[in-house]
């Protein structure tokens, strides 16, 4: 297996390096997918400042920018961005790849581990794994989410909208049937932010979010405060990547 890691990069760039370090000693190489114009057509430059700094220090080996067509929705643009990453990957000659937003981390060791599991089984084209979501600070959960990620993929095939047993974001599905589950969680620090506005203003999901009480949640979060969208409270839990600490 050679391995890209993929990094969907407009804003929530704080966690980018954080994230890295975490990916970086299991991937052959890393590549940020950048945007300097949302999906939702906003300007913002940070995340290409940062990825420009971590390509200088060696953090990263590759920047490719897109562009959305204004005249395609969101979703269109989201999925055709993740295609462009793969694309990109086949013609450098990485034979599977792990597409990861700069708010998504894995363990060092879990990913290892993980990766060698779906190395082992060449018969698969693609994995999904548990999430577990954090909400407002980096030290509360709501636990393990109803939605999976897709992990690890070959890069013989393409984003789609593959039906099956679990639930996976629109944009992040492949365009194969066969997958299977993988005993590792992404942690995700959806709700945790320097800028919340920032992300609600960019998201895919803006609407859903401002005519939920995902805002007003979030306002109010505390431990044992009950988030509406998740169905669950929030838990005090341990933060198991020391590096957010410098950044919150």
């Amino acid at each position: 297996m050679k391995l890209l890691t993929i990094y969907n990069v407009f804003d929530a760039e704080e966690f980018l390096a954080c994230s890295i370090t975490h990916t970086r000693p299991v991937s052959d190489s890393i590549l940020c997918m950048v945007q300097t114009t949302s999906n939702c057509g906003n300007l913002y430059q940070g995340g290409l400042n940062e990825a420009r700094k971590l390509l200088k220090t060696g953090q990263i080996d590759y920047i490719k920018e897109y562009k959305p067509d204004d005249y395609r929705n969101a979703m269109f643009n989201e999925t055709a961005k993740r295609n462009a990453g793969l694309q990109f990957a086949k013609a450098h000659g990485f034979t599977h790849v792990l597409m990861m937003d700069c708010d998504e981390f894995f363990v060092t060791d879990e990913l290892r581990g993980a990766k060698a599991y779906a190395e082992s089984h060449p018969k698969i084209d693609w994995w999904v794994c548990d999430i577990k979501v954090y909400f407002k600070d980096i030290d509360l959960t709501v636990g393990i989410d109803n939605t999976k990620m897709a992990f690890i993929s070959k890069t013989g095939i393409a984003s789609g909208n593959t039906h099956g047993r679990y639930t996976i974001d629109h944009t992040r599905r492949y365009n194969s049937p066969n997958y299977e589950k993988i005993d590792i969680i992404m942690h995700h620090y959806s709700w945790v932010r320097k800028d919340i506005a920032r992300k609600v203003e960019n998201s895919t999901a803006r609407s859903h979010i401002e005519s939920s009480l995902l805002m007003e949640n979030y306002e109010n979060a505390y431990e044992g405060s009950r988030i509406a969208h998740y169905g669950a409270h929030l838990e005090k839990c341990k933060v198991p990547f020391s590096c957010l600490h410098n950044i919150f």
